[in-house]
């Protein structure tokens, strides 16, 4: 304690046969400069006051005694505060305990989400590893892309640097791969190309690819000049490619060569309406000459008259086919003014030499055919003759309007079916027809009978049935095993006294043929 000297308990000693009343005193010394610590003297000086007492050993006592209780009283004071502060430190020695418990939890808590955060470092490493072995992959994949194909290749960003090219792109420029990162204006250039950069800056800024023709010496190049992309669709820089195109014109003429000497009418026609090609055939059916058809519009215009809005439209649509397709029949006019059936088909032929999509479009003239179906259409109507079709794998039956009328069934209801064809005839009638039937074709070999058909009405015609199949130089006929298709015609005709049939003017009875 921070106290300058002590006094302890004082007792009675004889010292040449007197008492002295004696006690311990100790003092604080400080520290010298020589010494870091304190010293403490202890010494026994006598009591002043203890002569007069000294003789009076049980008075001495009895005081001693109660300074001794004071002083016990004072120290328990002093040990209970001790007490006191000691719980107060154990108090906050405990809470600094459960700080530290706490703190150490947090300590356990971060290691583990560290050691979390290392395991998905360690997989995110071994993530972009994969990644960039990948990249380096498709760099490589890229590489040999850019160098298989079969045109000079020159990737640039939007202030025209040059980021890649390939080997073809050399024979072009003067290219090093210390030209990387060069603005390609500054590049030496083979072809005549002094706007390249203002071409470069056009394509960027309007997101359109742009196609120009180019000759260097004997030989003709296509540069095609297009847009480059980023994942976001943000013009990122151009791809030039020139490719050598002579060979390709020559064949490009051949082919023209071709179209115009076909015998049905051809025009090749470019997404922008030209007429590319008009090969002969369509010339001479139609009357109209190359110089006449510059453009679909003139001929659409021409051969279609107040339809050829319509018809453009659906020319338009041809400009996206992925493949050919059959249009359907149009009716044109002639430059003479003849109508004439046209059965169109298209299909894409790819790009022209300058970028066009280009479609072929052909054409049958079906005029004389369409002319001599009407033709037959119309004499099977005087003639009382009625088409009809079987499909022996589905078993669909179509029917004629005439046959209709022959066996007297109303037109709006379908065809009858094999089946349902048993009822037309009398029981002796359909028994012999049916074995006829099944016979020629399983045989091949052509069968006559006569049956007797009932009208709806309840009244009964003669039929004369004929069935017949084709044959080719060899034994084996040609089989029905999935179509029959045959006619039927009202010939009229009545039996003689003598039993013999004699045909008479056209009546209710019935001729059938399959072919």
């Amino acid at each position: 304690e921070p106290v300058e000297s002590l006094t302890g308990i004082g007792t009675v000693l004889m010292l040449e046969g007197e008492p002295v009343r004696v006690r311990p005193v100790l003092r604080r010394i400080e520290p010298t400069a020589d010494s870091a610590e304190p010293a403490i003297l202890i010494s026994f000086e006598e009591s002043p006051e203890g002569m007069a007492a000294a003789t009076d050993t049980e008075s001495a006592h009895a005081a001693e005694t109660r300074r001794l209780r004071e002083e016990l009283a004072g120290t328990q004071d002093h040990l209970a505060a001790l007490l006191k502060a000691l719980e107060t430190s154990n108090e906050e020695l405990q809470s600094l305990n459960e700080e530290a418990q706490a703190s150490s939890e947090e300590i356990k808590s971060s290691n583990e989400e560290l050691q979390a955060s290392n395991e998905e470092l360690t997989t995110l490493n071994e993530e972009l590893r994969h990644k960039s072995l990948e990249l380096t992959q498709a760099n490589t994949t890229l590489g040999n892309i850019q160098n298989s194909i079969q045109a000079g290749l020159v990737l640039v960003d939007r202030d025209g640097r040059i980021t890649r090219f390939n080997a073809l792109a050399v024979r072009i420029f003067g290219l090093l791969d210390a030209d990387l990162g060069r603005d390609v204006r500054r590049v030496p250039c083979h072809l005549p190309l002094p706007d390249l950069g203002e071409l470069v800056g056009w394509v960027v800024g309007h997101g359109d690819p742009l196609t120009r023709l180019l000759a260097h010496n004997t030989i003709s190049y296509a540069l095609q000049i297009s847009p480059y992309r980023g994942e976001d669709r943000a013009c990122r820089g151009a791809i030039l490619t020139f490719m050598a195109v002579t060979e390709l014109r020559e064949s490009e003429e051949r082919l023209q060569r071709v179209i115009n000497a076909a015998p049905m009418p051809m025009a090749v026609h470019a997404v922008d309406g030209e007429m590319f090609l008009i090969n002969q055939a369509w010339q001479t059916i139609s009357g109209y000459s190359e110089a006449e058809l510059p453009t679909i519009a003139a001929w659409t215009e021409r051969a279609y008259g107040s339809r050829a809005p319509q018809v453009r439209a659906n020319i338009d649509r041809l400009y996206t086919l992925r493949e050919r397709i059959a249009e359907g029949e149009f009716t044109i006019t002639t430059r003479h003014g003849e109508q004439r059936v046209w059965d169109f088909s298209s299909a894409p032929v790819g790009l022209a030499s300058d970028g066009r999509r280009l479609v072929l479009s052909m054409a049958m003239d079906v005029t004389e055919r369409k002319r001599a179906y009407e033709d037959l259409q119309e004499a099977q109507r005087l003639a009382g003759l009625g088409r009809w079709s079987w499909n022996l794998v589905t078993g669909q039956h179509v029917w004629a309007e005439e046959l209709y009328a022959i066996y007297g069934r109303d037109p709006n209801l379908p065809p009858a079916t094999y089946p349902d064809i048993q009822s037309y005839f009398s029981p002796d009638s359909w028994q012999r027809l049916q074995a006829v039937i099944e016979t020629a074709l399983q045989d091949g070999l052509a069968y006559e009978c006569d049956a007797e058909v009932i009208r709806p009405d309840g009244g009964t015609n003669k039929l004369n049935t004929r069935f017949g199949l084709y044959r080719w130089h060899v034994m084996d006929p040609i089989r029905f095993k999935q179509d029959l298709r045959g006619t039927m015609q009202a010939l009229g005709w009545r039996m003689t006294r003598e039993g013999k049939p004699r045909y008479l003017a056209l009546q209710d009875d019935f001729a059938s043929t399959a072919f």
